[in-house]
Order: C-alpha cells, then sequence, then structure tokens
C-alpha cells in the first residue's frame, strides 16, 4: 500500500503524519500525529490543499505605490498562480480601510481580497 508523508502545520510541533492510501485513493490510515487534529490536517492537506494567498496590488496615487492584501479565507493551492496573475492587475485608490474588500470573489474562488493596511490621503496609516 503507498504511503504520503505530510508534515502537519496545525502547529509549532510539525508532527510527520504518514498516510497509508488504496490503490483507489482512499485513506486507509494516518500516523505519526500527536492530536486528533493533526490527522485531521494531514488528511485535509493530502485531499484538497488550500492556503490563503497574500500578495500586494497597486496603489493609484497616494505616498505608497503598493498595497498589502490577503483572501479572507484558504483558496485551492493549485489556484494560486492563477489568482496572483488576477490580483497583479488590480489597481485601487486612496483612501483604503484596514479590512477593506479590494475584489469580491476573486478568481470565481468564494474569497474576497481584502486589505491587510490601510491607508489615507498621502501618507498610509500604521
Amino acid at each position: 500500500m503507498p504511503e504520503s508523508e505530510i508534515t502537519c502545520v496545525g502547529c509549532p510541533l510539525g508532527c510527520q503524519v504518514r498516510l497509508k492510501i488504496s490503490k483507489n485513493g482512499d485513506i486507509q490510515s494516518a500516523a505519526g500525529n500527536y492530536c486528533k487534529k493533526g490527522r485531521l490536517i494531514a488528511i485535509q492537506e493530502f485531499v484538497n490543499p488550500t492556503r490563503v494567498l497574500t500578495t500586494t496590488v497597486s496603489v493609484k496615487g497616494g505616498a505608497r505605490q503598493i498595497l498589502p492584501v490577503r483572501t479572507d479565507k484558504p483558496v485551492p493551492k493549485g489556484s494560486l498562480r492563477a489568482l496572483m496573475r488576477l490580483a497583479a492587475s488590480v489597481e485601487v485608490e486612496i483612501p483604503i480601510g484596514i479590512g477593506q474588500e479590494i475584489v469580491h470573489n476573486i478568481g470565481g474562488s468564494g474569497a474576497n481580497l481584502i486589505a491587510t493596511r490601510g491607508l489615507t490621503g498621502e501618507s498610509s496609516s500604521p
């Protein structure tokens, strides 16, 4: 039976979870995790890996030329490149509030791109 080893990222321990996979791709067992959550995280990572996208978008006018943004929820790992290309084409105008939605449902992912920093006037807020 094939195995897959996944590092759990649920906590700083970084357990090496070994998954035994059947010929049809079903997970038969998981071992090496110190907690129940680690087992679930490893299975999720094997079945459907997701990540929160963090990047920047262009700012029109103002002292800063870029605005840091992120998705408000994880998106499929395989869609990150396409979403990065979409974000690269975005240009926003100030003022922008922290947490403000920049792009709704970016790329049909179900996640919104939100500002992780506020920008007002000619200077940026802390």
